[in-house]
């Protein structure tokens, strides 16, 4: 019974101090079974070693283990599970993400909502962006005149009624000339009932321009056009209540504010 006591207590501690070694312990135990020793005396003294935390060093002789084979089984483990700790407190002790503030909105954006308030009732069509970004190429303004009716919600001048006007009137004499906004190329040159004989100008990335109300053209469909060139000029044409250039900016068909820019 002392033997068997001794044989479980040695294989119990060596599977779970050095799971390496193990699997060569068989030929050592049947060693040890054939001695002539006195095994009371040796489960006697493997209890005191037990007792005395003496059992791994006792282990570790037996079986011939050199110093640097010490740091395995159970040490590995538990140094394993501390720098698995060790991670998890410094995930906990990060600091959060820092959050970008917005970026302050242009003057003349703010300007514009602010002019809009009175129309509340009335919501923003959906091709239309209030917001102002940047254009990828150098402009200028299309014509010599004051602004007369501006871009958003608007009482119409003919029809009546709360409306939204998608670009910006600009007064010009009869005949004044209009210029690119930009350099691009013609789109289209016609008319229809409501703006007259009007051109449509491409910039490349989704912009295009419209200039409206015109008495005559000085440009055709497909001419390429510079900056500033003449490619009409001012008039009544269409729903007009007088000679005056109406401008429209869009990206990728939606409507941007002209004031913006000009």
């Amino acid at each position: 019974m002392y033997i068997c006591s001794l044989l479980f207590i040695a294989l119990t501690a060596v599977k779970l101090l050095f799971p390496a070694h193990s699997a060569g312990l068989r030929e050592r135990v049947r060693e040890l079974v054939c001695r002539d020793e006195n095994y009371l005396e040796m489960a006697e003294a493997m209890g005191r070693k037990i007792s005395s935390g003496e059992l791994r060093e006792a282990l570790q002789a037996a079986l011939g283990l050199e110093e640097g084979e010490r740091e395995t089984g159970l040490e590995s483990a538990g140094a394993a599970e501390e720098l698995k700790q060790n991670a998890l407190s410094a995930q906990q002790s990060e600091k959060p993400a820092q959050t970008t503030e917005p970026e302050e909105q242009p003057e003349a954006v703010s300007a514009f909502l602010e002019q809009q308030r009175k129309y509340a009732g009335w919501e923003i069509p959906e091709n239309v962006r209030t917001d102002m970004p940047e254009l990828p190429f150098e402009y200028a303004c299309p014509v010599s005149g004051l602004g007369s009716s501006g871009f958003g919600f608007r009482e119409h001048p003919i029809d009546g009624g709360i409306k939204f006007h998608y670009g910006t009137d600009f007064a010009a004499e009869e005949g004044a000339a209009v210029h690119a906004f930009a350099g691009g190329s013609v789109y289209a040159a016609g008319a229809n009932e409501g703006y007259g004989n009007y051109i449509i100008l491409t910039h490349g990335g989704g912009f295009a321009t419209v200039y409206a109300h015109l008495s005559e053209f000085t440009v055709g469909e497909g001419d390429t056009v510079q900056m500033g060139q003449q490619i009409g000029k001012a008039g009544h044409t269409g729903k007009a209540t007088g000679p005056h250039l109406h401008f429209e900016i869009l990206l990728n068909d939606v409507y941007l504010n002209p004031e913006y820019y000009i």
